[in-house]
């Protein structure tokens, strides 16, 4: 894996620490804008994709270029699962989720990091490609959560 992918997928988490510095349980799962995610489900949906990645990238590995599904994490009842934890046990299964998926993926062969799958809107990457794109879609509810922050913090 190039270094600076790897390192992206290492260290972009780091950002989500400053952003929540501050933050707690009772702020974490207000809704400010109504049917929309609080901070705590945006944390639950990206931990929990986490799972699903790395279920895709191990099927990527084994599986001749595979088709995956949309993912609606509204239809996925582990993601419901995420969401039922308190602030504290969200963040600590985030974290130890995207070490899990790290160590797997920084042990691929370069090999196995050519190997493709295919999505239906998406289409065809290789797994460094699906990387890329789970970066930029965790860096979107990063994004969100940024929006979210000043509404939950504000002073009563």
């Amino acid at each position: 894996m190039e270094t600076s992918l790897r390192s992206r997928m290492q260290y972009q988490p780091d950002a989500l620490q400053q952003l929540l510095f501050g933050v707690h349980d009772e702020n974490a799962k207000q809704r400010p804008i109504p049917d929309k995610w609080s901070v705590a489900e945006n944390i639950a949906h990206l931990g929990r994709y986490h799972e699903v990645f790395m279920e895709r990238m191990l099927r990527a590995t084994h599986e001749h270029d595979p088709l995956f599904e949309r993912y609606v994490a509204d239809n996925d009842e582990y993601f419901l699962e995420w969401c039922k934890l308190d602030y504290d046990a969200l963040l600590n299964k985030f974290y130890a989720t995207r070490k899990t998926l790290n160590d797997f993926l920084f042990g691929l062969s370069d090999e196995d990091l050519r190997k493709t799958a295919r999505h239906p809107y998406y289409g065809q990457w290789t797994i460094c490609g699906w990387c890329e794109f789970f970066l930029l879609h965790e860096s979107h509810h990063y994004f969100t959560i940024l929006k979210l922050l000043p509404q939950i913090n504000a002073p009563e």
